[in-house]
């Protein structure tokens, strides 16, 4: 693993200050849109994390490992960011629907790539072998 990319301290900081982020949310935890708010702050560092192995990496099946790890982190942000809107704006209890059922929508949504993610070894050669044919 090479770290001599500045971005992968960045990344592994954001990743730290994300950590403490959920900490501080889950101690909240009646809070409105605390929980939401740990699930993107423990999502966004599940991102960065894996991003940050992914650049430091060298061999290309290092580098396929961290990506299918971080799809997980990159696939619940949105979902997070969009339960912790709903949440947060409907505090005042004028609610048409539970925000448990805007998260669920969402995350039916975004489940396709989660579910995807094995396939990512041919998604990531797929432009290779279109340049390098070997005849």
């Amino acid at each position: 693993m090479q770290l001599d990319n500045p971005y992968i301290l960045a990344l592994l900081a954001a990743a730290v200050l994300s950590a403490a982020i959920a900490y501080s949310a889950g101690r909240r935890g009646r809070s409105p849109g605390a929980r939401p708010l740990v699930f993107l702050a423990l999502a966004a560092a599940l991102w960065q994390v894996g991003y940050a192995f992914e650049l430091g990496a060298v061999e290309e099946s290092t580098k396929l490992l961290w990506a299918k790890l971080e799809y997980p982190g990159i696939a619940g942000v949105p979902v997070a960011w969009f339960a912790l809107a709903v949440e947060y704006d409907l505090r005042g209890g004028a609610e048409v629907l539970a925000p448990s059922t805007y998260a669920g929508f969402t995350a039916f949504v975004r489940a396709p790539t989660a579910v995807l993610v094995p396939d990512t070894d041919s998604y990531y050669n797929a432009p290779r072998n279109m340049l390098w044919r070997r005849r």
